[in-house]
């Protein structure tokens, strides 16, 4: 936990054990959805003391076999009650929706199978945005269900893969790696999706 009353000072206030690693962090309320690297891909962190952090859940998702890499927490987005994880590239399901509306009991509501490692999720009001490293590098899906909508090719998807991903009313922008120096593809696009509640 880093002090920023004085940013031109921050500190570290305090700091937590949370494992092996964490990939990404929402915050709903007093805490923390984690995506976690190890075996249990997700983590909640209960700040009501903000200095005080603490660690009250850990999920093993079903479904996911963890090996070598392979189906570890990676992203994460938290919209009203509903926790969306994302994991590396796995033998099972790589998009999880859980329930958080009892933070200390997260249920598991539908889950997934991408084919790729889910990089980054947005939301808008009734489509989740996730990239990933297939040739499709956006997907939209149903927020509620998560079926798929709709699926985005871009040009030189198998040398830029979908890195960030992010949703403003009813366009969604794109961050791609880069394919080197010299080289100019777009590593931004934007997508104007067809209707406007998004």
């Amino acid at each position: 936990v880093i002090d920023i009353n004085d940013p031109l000072s921050p500190f570290i206030a305090t700091s937590t054990h949370t494992g092996p690693g964490i990939a990404s962090i929402s915050r709903k309320d007093d805490f923390l959805f984690v995506a976690n690297t190890g075996v249990s891909q997700v983590q909640v962190i209960s700040i009501e003391k903000p200095n005080e952090p603490k660690l009250i859940i850990e999920i093993k998702l079903p479904g996911v076999i963890v090996s070598g890499g392979m189906g570890i927490g990676r992203s994460t987005f938290v919209v009203n009650s509903d926790l969306y994880i994302g994991l590396t590239k796995a033998n099972g399901p790589e998009l999880f929706l859980l329930d958080i509306s009892n933070p200390f009991l997260p249920n598991i509501e539908s889950s997934v199978e991408i084919n790729s490692l889910v990089s980054d999720i947005s939301a808008g009001y009734k489509y989740l945005a996730i990239s990933n490293a297939t040739e499709e590098s956006l997907i939209l899906l149903d927020r509620s269900n998560l079926d798929k909508v709709d699926g985005y090719t871009f040009p030189n998807w198998n040398i830029q893969s979908g890195q960030k991903v992010f949703v403003l009313g009813h366009d969604i922008y794109l961050g791609r790696n880069t394919t080197g120096v010299g080289v100019k593809y777009s590593e931004l696009i934007k997508v104007e999706t067809l209707n406007s509640t998004t």
